[in-house]
């Protein structure tokens, strides 16, 4: 084999390997997090800015109740924290658990509850990172006998302030208003009592909430008329510490205009997105932007997409820290009657949306339940659920914000022979590590359970240490030609359930898995004659947590 021939072939067996697994930097498969036969659904998830991770959900006690629950991800040392924490009550059934956590890793988890006597509460506890405990007692942010809550939201600033956002039945008008309390970081206390953000004269729903990084936050909500829906906004100034007033109806004199979602950048601007019907069968997914220099709502309403037959479901939308945005939404396909998600970028330089939508699932297959992150630098998370005739996937996709485009193909999440997935949730770090969670349906016993998985973006450290990792250069010589082969081989390590090889010490680069139960040994063929090349094999566990490692030059 001539010199040219084999850097060709080197060349072409390293694009192989990286064809072959373009998913190397997400921790798969997936870990199981809710506890083995209890039902487990509404899995929340937040990151901090390193890459921590928190996830809360609910299980359901066998009796009726709900218990909200909780495990932390630490990325030092890429293990979920175990057993599992009981945030609740276990004599109050709970449920709708929310999770947001600051730059330093500090969480606040919001829920509701009922007792027995009918009595509704929303409740809430706080991590602490240096103590790594969740504060007791349960606090109480707002309670009735009679009242009913719904889609407590809750929101962060990098300090470690909180607002959480929520709609209760006045007591007064029967109509459900929407409100609100902020958590004091310096002074470990909420507010109190609740303010009312939206007219207690009409119905509100659909509260969302996100903050700055100095704390000023945004909301919006839906509130109806008898002839009417509109998407209403307020501003909390972190410096006067007022809302401001009266609401700003963004949706303007559509007829119908529901599911908003918000999201600020850091230094106070904010966009807002919602689903809007004209009243003649048009629908249209609308957005407005909010201006800190200026103090307004940019007009007039602008159409990320609109299509007469066309259905729209799920709109979300992320910044970054300067100002860029991308939303992603599920559209009903003209040409093949498939739901399919797509997705927008906003520029925050130019002031204008991409265009046209990029298609980010397959067409052919019906995608629904999207959700997107971003972190700090614009890099975005795209993630959704898509089904094919006879199984269903949790599915991401990545932005990569210097070459301006989506990952392909898209990445599987979940094994879509052993469980049925809905309703994946994503958060992402400042430097890109990102956390998706979701519920799935085991297969074989129809067991509820939350998963979830791990992308990790730069390197990666594991404690554990395999050992008598060794290695040598072999060379297998044909009669036209000759292969040169480096040979790994390895002690096993209590509790791995598998091996991964990879060529770079970010572990992105993976070229080879092997199970526990194989000979523990690993050949790179076509390699280049005088050339050096570095290995990490790396341990997994049973949960798809890297438990050890060892790294050899041959």
């Amino acid at each position: 084999m001539s010199d040219k021939v084999k850097v060709l072939f080197c060349v072409f067996w390293l694009f192989f390997q990286l064809f072959l697994y373009p998913s190397a930097n997400w921790r798969l498969p997936a870990i199981d997090l809710s506890d083995d036969a209890i039902a487990a659904v509404g899995v929340q998830v937040a990151m901090d800015a390193t890459g921590n991770a928190i996830a809360v959900w609910s299980i359901s006690d066998g009796s009726g109740r709900f218990i909200i629950q909780t495990r932390r991800y630490d990325v030092t040392t890429g293990l979920w924290a175990t057993p599992t924490i009981n945030l609740s009550a276990i004599a109050i059934a709970a449920d709708e658990p929310q999770i947001a956590m600051d730059a330093a890793g500090n969480a606040i988890a919001v829920w509701s509850t009922t007792d027995g006597a009918g009595d509704r509460f929303l409740e809430t506890k706080r991590y602490d990172v240096t103590t790594g405990v969740w504060s007791t007692p349960v606090i109480n942010l707002d309670s009735n006998l009679q009242a009913s809550f719904f889609d407590v939201q809750v929101a962060m600033d990098v300090a470690g302030n909180a607002i959480a956002v929520w709609s209760k039945r006045d007591d007064g008008t029967g109509k459900f208003v929407i409100q609100t309390k902020r958590y004091n970081v310096t002074t470990g206390v909420w507010s109190a009592p609740a303010i009312v953000l939206s007219e207690a004269t009409q119905n509100a729903s659909d509260p969302q909430i996100a903050m700055d990084a100095t704390g000023n936050a945004t909301a919006v909500w839906t509130i109806s008329s008898e002839t009417q829906e509109f998407v209403q906004a307020k501003r909390y100034d972190a410096t006067t510490g007022l809302w401001s007033t009266p609401a700003v109806n963004l949706s303007g004199s559509v007829i119908f205009a529901n599911e908003p979602q918000v999201a600020m950048d850091a230094s106070g601007n904010a966009i807002a997105v919602w689903s809007t019907t004209d009243g003649t069968g048009l629908r249209i997914l609308a957005t407005k932007k909010y201006d800190i220099t200026t103090g307004v709502w940019s007009t007039p309403v602008i159409n990320l997409d609109s299509n007469l037959q066309a259905s729209f479901f799920d709109v979300q939308i992320a910044m970054d820290v300067a100002g860029n945005a991308i939303a992603v939404w599920s559209k009903r396909d003209d040409g093949t009657g498939k739901f399919v998600i797509q997705t927008k970028r906003y520029d925050a330089i130019t002031g204008v949306w991409s265009t046209p939508a990029i298609a980010l699932s397959n067409a052919t297959q019906n995608a629904d339940d999207p959700q997107v992150a971003m972190d700090a630098t614009g890099n975005a998370t795209a993630v959704w659920t898509i089904s094919s005739e006879t199984q269903k996937f949790v599915q991401a996709k990545s932005y990569d914000v210097t070459t301006g485009l989506w990952s392909t193909p898209a990445v599987n999440l979940s094994d879509g022979e052993e469980v049925i997935p809905r309703e994946p949730q994503v958060a992402m770090s400042v430097g890109g590590n990102v956390v998706v969670g979701w519920e799935s349906i085991r297969v074989a016993d129809d067991q509820e359970l939350i998963q979830a998985a791990i992308y990790s973006s730069g390197i990666v450290h594991i404690n554990g240490i395999i050992q008598n990792l060794v290695g040598r250069k072999t060379c297998h010589r044909f009669p036209t030609q000759s292969d040169v082969i480096d040979f790994l081989q390895w002690d096993a390590f209590e509790g791995a359930a598998k091996y991964r090889i990879y060529l770079d010490e970010n572990l992105s680069n993976l070229v080879s898995e092997i199970p526990s139960n194989q000979n523990l040994s690993f050949e790179f063929h076509g390699r280049c004659p005088g050339k050096k090349k570095t290995y990490y094999v790396v341990a997994v566990d049973k949960n798809g947590n890297n438990v050890a490692t060892a790294s050899i030059t041959i």
